[in-house]
């Protein structure tokens, strides 16, 4: 199970009283610390795939370099991600997230715009309290996709081996 820091936050967030302020700045705050557990944990999803799949030295120098392959972790970042590995891990991608309802999609995309808007704006968070205790589950289900999307092999995968 991931993101034990985003559950702390909003365990925290739910037993505040009804103080808009401080309700605010643990509603960035979480958005904030869902955005870090989900780039540690894409990250080891990379890692872990790369330890298996190719020799230490090409391992080592791709999760040393994580930093500038993931920057961002929008849909179309994770994709452009998967297609460094090959055009069909991204498609399949693709296809993975086009099966899952697409409440799941939007959800996504809204933490990671509001998480957006909280560092590098002065927009205001657009989601709920009650909105943003779905972010754990939202965030697993993501990974889960990247995660099986990465370790798809495709025909040509298969040809090559």
């Amino acid at each position: 199970m991931h993101f034990h820091r985003t559950r702390s936050v909003l365990d925290t967030l739910n037993n505040i009283s009804n103080d808009p302020f401080l309700e605010g700045y643990m509603l960035e705050y979480v958005l904030i610390v869902f955005y870090n557990e989900l780039e540690e944990n894409l990250k080891n999803v990379i890692g872990d795939f790369l330890e298996k799949k190719s020799d230490s030295e090409i391992s080592n120098f791709i999760s040393n370099n994580l930093n500038t392959i993931l920057k961002r972790t929008e849909k179309k970042d994770l994709k452009k991600t998967l297609k460094l590995f090959s055009e069909e891990k991204a498609a399949h991608f693709d296809e993975i997230l086009k099966q899952e309802a697409e409440s799941l999609l939007r959800q996504y995309s809204g933490f990671i715009e509001n998480r957006h808007n909280v560092a590098h704006s002065d927009k205001s968070i657009t989601m709920s309290k009650t909105e943003m205790q779905e972010m754990p589950a939202v965030g697993e289900k993501i990974i889960d996709c990247f995660k099986s999307a990465l370790n798809y092999n495709s025909q040509s995968d298969i040809e090559r081996i």
